[in-house]
């Protein structure tokens, strides 16, 4: 039967994966079209001559549709209600202030003899952000473009991957027109990443990308080596679910697994419960939505699904919690009836989701003016992420003490040239103090 692997038995004691096993295969038609298509973009690479610039003349042309600029943004703010505007200039004050919350502060260590250690931190000049290929609404937009402006980033453009006579939504657009954003580029892939990097229709190339909407963008933010900072969204690298018999199989679960097996390449997501009705359930619902996925991205998701995806059957929820010191997970889910009991038993993770309202995409489609979604790295997308810091040395105005000096010429044993050229040249004092140390030392 092809699909997920199938349910693993929990035996009660000992490890619970000694050994990765899989099961179950994709249409051979899907995966080799998906190979296919890495493999193009890497002919095509080598081609070119490993030059991004190349390949996208190769692949664009001359063309000059695929930007936007911010002058060309119909004022599509203008046609929401007031209440929608209203509600829409809400999300985006109330984002930028959590955010503020959280930029790291200039530090200043001062040091014996009047030196100091100034920290500061200089934003990146232009982000570029490649948007998922999936419809999601308007709170993505705003919660990874207000972490990088709060930073205090100048220019942030965005790529999104349209047809040929689509048009953004009346949504994305006021959007845009509330953060100020003014370069659009309509293509997502690799070419999105592409043209973001080299600044291909924008004011200048980007010095951080981030995001990413499948396969292709993946594959070019590798290729882009240590010119470009990438930041690949995602809720880490492994995802891990803890269900009771009360669980139910939502649509929102589904969606979390499957963006979860499709941008965490060596990620894995382990789902534990005690019921086996879920589990099957669950394993169903999964296969049934990739069916339904674009076929660029359907082959690589069942893949990724097969080879990331364990479910397990466990005797009950203590010893699903009793196993939980073989994982280091960055996100977990909990669904059950009294998750507060179990709390103090979880491993140290950056985000616990309690419920299906705590989901991340559940905050995307329910309330996404309640608090900020989380992304990968610590739990939310950060200022800080958007900042590089630097060190300010200001040498001593008056020189440090000889005796201090001698006394760390005696700690850490170094060659006399690598302290000031006085205490080589001193005589009895330091030699007395070092006679005096040497007497301490064989009295202990």
């Amino acid at each position: 039967m092809k699909g997920l692997a199938t349910i693993r038995m929990d035996a009660g004691e000992g490890p619970c994966f000694p050994e990765r096993e899989g099961n179950g295969l994709c249409d051979e038609s899907e995966l080799s079209q998906a190979k296919d298509s890495l493999s193009a973009l890497d002919r095509r690479w080598r081609e070119v001559g490993q030059n991004p610039s190349a390949f996208l003349r190769q692949s664009l042309g001359d063309r000059t549709d695929l930007f936007q600029s911010g002058s060309s943004f119909p004022r599509a703010k203008a046609s929401l209600s007031p209440g929608a505007q209203r509600v829409l200039e809400e999300r985006s004050i109330r984002l930028r202030v959590f955010h503020r919350h959280h930029l790291p502060e200039t530090r200043v260590v001062r040091e014996e003899g009047g030196g100091r250690i100034e920290i500061r931190h200089r934003p990146y000049q232009h982000v570029g952000i490649l948007l998922p290929k999936a419809k999601l609404p308007v709170s993505m937009l705003l919660s990874l473009v207000c972490p990088p402006q709060v930073a205090g980033v100048p220019r942030v453009s965005l790529a999104l991957e349209l047809e040929e006579n689509e048009d953004p939504s009346t949504g994305f657009l006021a959007a845009c027109e509330v953060l100020g954003i003014q370069q659009l580029v309509r293509r997502g892939g690799a070419e999105g990443v592409f043209m973001l990097s080299e600044g291909l229709g924008l004011s200048s190339g980007c010095d951080l990308i981030l995001g990413g909407d499948g396969p292709s963008s993946t594959w070019a933010m590798k290729r882009l080596g240590g010119r470009v900072r990438v930041l690949p969204m995602g809720g880490g690298e492994d995802l891990l679910l803890i269900a009771d018999r009360r669980a139910e199989v939502d649509p929102l679960l589904v969606e979390e697994i499957l963006l979860h097996a499709e941008l965490q390449e060596k990620g894995r997501c382990i789902l534990l419960s005690s019921s086996e009705d879920f589990l099957q359930a669950l394993g169903f619902a999964l296969w049934e939505r990739a069916d339904r996925l674009p076929r660029g991205r359907k082959a690589f998701v069942k893949k990724n699904l097969q080879s990331s995806v364990e479910r397990v059957l466990v005797s009950s929820l203590r010893r699903a919690f009793e196993i939980l010191d073989q994982f280091c997970p960055k996100r977990i889910l909990l669904r059950l009836q009294h998750s507060s009991k179990w709390m103090s038993q979880l491993p140290p993770c950056p985000c616990v989701q309690i419920g299906p309202s705590a989901s991340l995409l559940g905050s995307y489609f329910n309330h996404p003016w309640v608090h900020p979604p989380m992304g990968s790295i610590e739990g939310f997308f950060s200022p800080k992420f958007f900042l590089r810091p630097m060190s300010i040395v200001k040498g001593p105005e008056e020189t440090i003490s000889e005796e201090c000096l001698e006394f760390w010429k005696e700690i850490e044993e170094v060659p006399a040239v690598l302290l000031s050229s006085k205490l080589s040249n001193k005589g009895g004092g330091g030699q007395k103090r070092a006679a005096f140390s040497g007497k301490k030392r064989e009295g202990l």
